[in-house]
């Protein structure tokens, strides 16, 4: 119960399990080349806490 408390205020959730990278949808614009894929607006989601955190694609790991 406690360590679900803590991660319910994103206090001991070390992001360990996260899902693939997504890239932001942007209105009205789709390209489907990879120029586009070193851009900003990637990001990835923590299954054990639900929190969105910012992917560097560059890096290819967890943003700040």
């Amino acid at each position: 119960m406690v360590q679900t408390l803590l991660r319910l205020l994103h206090i001991s959730c070390g992001h360990r399990n996260t899902s693939k990278p997504f890239s932001k949808a942007t209105v009205g614009k789709r390209s489907n080349d990879w120029d586009s894929v070193g851009s900003s607006g990637h990001y990835v989601v923590c299954f054990d806490c639900g929190r969105e955190l910012p992917y560097d694609w560059t890096q290819m790991r967890i943003g700040q």
